[in-house]
């Protein structure tokens, strides 16, 4: 290995430059190297390759460095596709090919079980790799950036010392400087790029800003697939329309837009016809956390379409976007969860006829949102409580659940997060056979891992959407379970993220 040029590692500052060799990948999709043993962390750079890189931002432990010249490539470099990928940080990888991704994700993974969970991975375990790995993503949200050129979604920009993840709403309206314009992402469907710059345009011209420096009145805009209930007995996968969910500044803007409304629609159909279904959500109180929807066009919700089921959701509401991927979770969930129900597929539905019949399992399912593994269970034969902090979507879930004819799928909203939240749930139900957890990207709050560990369930399914938190809550589990079982989904592919399914066995004794 050739060695690194000065200056020496205690001497770094931010605009220092150094020459190093990459010797892995680290969580975020950064390469990870070593200037006289301190960790540098570039984003873009790749295992095997020697860089020069500009030190943007020194921490005691480790630097952060951004890329100014491949010094040696790797034959698995290649040229993104997508022509806005040097300035946008939605993807991580599109300069690496679709095999070493999977080959990055597992090292990460693996490390981060090793590392944070203190926990050895089961032997080989594998991720599922994706089919489709461009224009996959089925629900995307851009926010609006005023250009030279007019309005114009945009995305975070890519920045070397940590930009935020573009789903992150943890700030609601960024700094137009953290922004940068796209006219073309490679991870949605061309229609909903078609739909973002049509809605751009007309907003133009319909609601101006407001003065320099002030909230754009439409701050976001999240765009996803509207797919059509299939007709009985005809299987349907996708396909269908496109839907626009606009996230106005207030509750004028809103009302602005309401008496708009056919002025936008006529809009659309000339330049995205595909788009049925729009609303605008606001809030009607700063700071309020919970927003109120109003419909534009189309039906209260919009459908889903999931491995030839299908679920009516609200358009603020979570559903994972990647169908196929989508799919192939959920079968996993289910073949795990087939092992412990008394009756087989079909029959999950009909009423016992004698009250010596056994009664059916009962599963937890936690941070359910709209049904989309509750339902399901309840098919395999399980007595399912579905429980989600968000109202709307619990509402959605008994509907569908009411569809699809599953009375046993029952449904309550409940913040799982707060002391005594699930045993309160619980109190007059039977003991689960089994639960499912599928949090957000925070993990399981500390306070539910310790109700968690009292039901004492004989298995323990944890859907997980970070590799982090995932082994935090691992280790969390440990004093009461093992992980025995683990596989991985590719349902996001170009970027550093990785879905996780978990089996966690109840240890003996």
């Amino acid at each position: 290995m050739a060695p690194n040029t000065t200056p020496p590692a205690g001497e770094l500052r931010p605009g220092d430059r150094v020459t190093f060799d990459v010797d892995a990948v680290g969580a975020g999709g950064v390469g990870v190297g070593r200037v006289d043993g301190l960790t540098v962390l570039v984003p873009r750079a790749l295992p095997g390759e020697r860089v020069e890189v500009a030190i943007v931002r020194r921490r005691r432990a480790y630097a952060q460095g951004r890329v100014l010249t491949v010094v040696r490539s790797v034959p698995l470099r290649g040229v993104p596709p997508c022509p806005h990928f040097d300035l946008c940080n939605g993807c991580d990888w599109q300069h690496a090919d679709a095999a070493a991704q999977l080959t990055f994700k597992r090292q990460v993974a693996e490390d981060q079980l090793r590392r944070i969970g203190r926990l050895t991975p089961p032997p080989e375990w594998r991720i599922a790799p994706a089919a489709q790995t461009l224009h996959y993503r089925d629900r995307v949200e851009f926010s609006f950036l005023a250009t030279g050129a007019g309005t114009r979604p945009a995305f975070h920009a890519f920045a070397a010392e940590g930009a935020k993840d573009d789903d992150d709403e943890s700030v609601e309206v960024p700094s137009p400087a953290s922004l940068t314009p796209i006219t073309d992402c490679k991870l949605v469907p061309p229609g909903h790029m078609r739909a973002a710059l049509a809605l751009a345009g007309w907003l133009d011209r319909a609601l101006p800003r407001r003065g320099r420096g002030a909230k754009p009145p439409v701050y976001r805009l999240t765009v996803q697939g509207d797919a059509p209930q299939p007709a009985p007995g005809v299987p349907s996968e996708g396909g269908g329309g496109i839907s626009l969910l606009l996230h106005a500044a207030d509750a004028d803007v809103a009302r602005q837009l309401q008496r708009l409304g056919e002025a936008l629609a006529a809009h659309l159909r000339g330049a995205a016809p595909a788009v049925r279904h729009v609303a605008v959500e606001f809030r009607q109180q700063r700071g309020r956390r919970r927003a109120r929807s109003v419909i534009l066009l189309g039906e209260a919700t919009i459908g889903k379409q999931v491995g030839g089921r299908h679920w009516r959701v609200p358009p603020g509401a979570f559903f994972q976007v990647h169908a196929s991927m989508a799919g192939q979770l959920l079968e996993a969930v289910l073949a795990e969860a087939r092992g412990d129900t008394p009756r087989p597929d079909g029959d999950a539905g009909d009423a016992p006829d004698s009250s010596h019949a056994p009664r059916a399992p009962q599963a937890l399912d936690l941070f359910c949102g709209v049904g989309f593994i509750t339902l399901p269970l309840a098919q395999a034969g399980y007595d399912v409580l579905g429980v989600d902090v968000a109202e709307e979507a619990v509402l959605a879930a008994g509907d569908n659940a009411r569809r699809w004819g599953l009375p046993q799928a029952r449904f309550a909203a409940a913040h799982l997060g707060r002391p005594g939240a699930l045993r309160r749930l619980l109190r007059d139900e039977p003991p689960p056979a089994l639960i499912v957890v599928d949090p957000p990207r925070q993990g399981l709050p500390r306070e539910l891992t310790t109700q968690l560990l009292s039901l004492d369930a004989p298995r323990l399914l944890y859907v997980s959407c970070d590799g982090g938190t995932f082994a935090r809550d691992a280790a969390r589990l440990a004093p009461r379970y093992r992980l025995t079982a683990l596989r991985g989904f590719d349902m996001f592919p170009q970027t550093h993220h990785l879905e996780l399914l978990g089996r966690f066995t109840r240890l003996p004794g």
